[in-house]
């Protein structure tokens, strides 16, 4: 709830019901996502404004509070996974396969406080592209719908 997707475009803009970004990583790609539900008249709208922020953060980066409130819920996340026993496997599976290595939870929390505002902006810059996004709506929302999406707000 204190994602800047979220204060955004639902508190701010009241476009959505719900709204979140996810993440998931393979051993050689990986995902990035935005889910939001809405209501049929704002899907333009409200996939417009998610570009726009994705613009936003691939020029601008993240602000010193956005950033620190980031790694503290990545660290926070692991602490707590490390808890379930299938987590835990799950990580080291990870580990030995993307990296062939082992890499303790604190040196991970290390890797992370080491982030840097330069650093986001370099990712973002390289993954958020018209060229690697995609849409999909599902619902009653007219017909070739992602044709008419403004992909020049990315």
């Amino acid at each position: 709830m204190s994602s800047r997707l979220f204060q955004n475009l639902r508190e701010k803009l009241g476009m959505v019901y719900n709204i979140y970004s996810f993440i998931d990583f393979f051993k050689d790609k990986g995902i990035f996502g935005v889910y939001l539900g809405t209501d049929r008249k704002q899907v333009m709208p409200a996939v417009e404004q998610v570009l726009r922020e994705l613009r936003r953060i691939k020029k601008e980066g993240l602000d010193r509070k956005e950033l620190e409130n980031a790694k503290y819920q990545l660290k926070g996340s692991m602490i707590l996974g490390a808890e379930s026993t299938s987590n835990r496997m799950s990580r080291l599976a990870r580990l030995e396969l993307y990296l062939k290595d082992y890499m303790s939870i604190e040196k991970t929390i290390s890797l992370i406080d080491q982030a840097k505002k330069e650093e986001v902006i370099e990712v973002a810059s390289e993954l958020i592209r018209k060229d690697r996004l995609a849409v999909a709506i599902l619902g009653q929302v007219g017909r070739n719908i992602q044709q008419k999406i403004n992909w020049d707000l990315v």
